[in-house]
């Protein structure tokens, strides 16, 4: 007797565990067919569309601590490096930036694929970020869902490897766009550093040339200060001499003209 009331209460159990499933499985089903019509997602023209798929919009001035689903927490990959001739440049760090989400975005906007793909299977993992389940649930429920519309882990998998490739083709088009730039902006400006410097040493070279030739001219203007000097005292001695001279014979003639005066009448 206690074994049938042990058996018949397994079957209950089981019958409570089933309803439960039937309940759990229809209300996602309910949430797939108010979330995810397929005509609203197969193809996603607008570019907010996929970006609320990696950032969760949030109303100014009242954005959480952390978001483990925001883009603005993945790690910032380092931009591809390229040679420049020897230039170095130190590593700024970096921070995602708006205009480069946008550009990204648009890429795999245009790139997207016709049908139920990686995208789509994060907009599923989206819509049930806020029910209470663990990361594994999640993702086996976003897949239940992606399995009702024909997808496959295989075919998520080559969509997001797609979708990896598709950035990877930005990155290298960022690369070579970067590149050019460092060209132009670096290496001209590098080349005109080294223009300076040679110009710089030629006007040094000048002002060394300069500085010779005039000491050699404040030795010049020296010499010629001692010639002046000494020929104004050779003039000025020989004009005393004259007017002494001058004074000396006038003085005589004058005193016999006087004299002269008085006796030879």
């Amino acid at each position: 007797m206690s074994l049938y009331y042990v058996h018949n209460g397994l079957y209950f159990d089981f019958f409570l565990f089933l309803v439960f499933f039937v309940e759990q499985t229809r209300l996602l089903v309910g949430m797939w067919q108010r979330f995810f019509n397929p005509q609203r997602i197969i193809v996603m023209s607008i570019l907010k569309n996929i970006k609320d798929l990696f950032i969760v919009p949030e109303p100014e001035g009242n954005r959480p601590a952390a978001n483990t689903e925001k883009v603005t927490n993945a790690p910032v990959r380092p931009a591809p490096t390229t040679n420049t001739g020897g230039t170095t440049s130190s590593n700024t760090g970096g921070k995602v930036n708006d205009k480069f989400v946008g550009v990204l975005f648009g890429a795999i906007e245009k790139a997207n694929q016709e049908g139920f793909d990686y995208l789509e299977f994060r907009n599923s993992l989206q819509s049930l970020k806020d029910m209470p389940m663990d990361e594994a649930t999640r993702f086996q429920s976003a897949f239940a869902m992606a399995k009702t519309m024909g997808a496959s882990a295989a075919s998520l998998a080559a969509s997001a490897q797609y979708y990896l490739n598709v950035l990877k083709q930005e990155e290298q088009k960022f690369g070579e766009a970067l590149a050019n730039q460092q060209s132009q902006q670096i290496g001209q400006k590098k080349q005109d550093l080294t223009n300076l410097g040679e110009t710089i040493k030629t006007k040094e070279a000048q002002i060394q040339s300069l500085q010779a030739e005039i000491e050699t001219l404040k030795q010049q203007a020296g010499s010629l200060q001692q010639d002046l000097q000494t020929a104004a005292q050779h003039i000025e001695s020989t004009k005393n001499d004259f007017s002494v001279s001058y004074n000396f014979i006038v003085d005589q003639i004058q005193k016999d003209a006087n004299v002269m005066q008085q006796y030879l009448k």
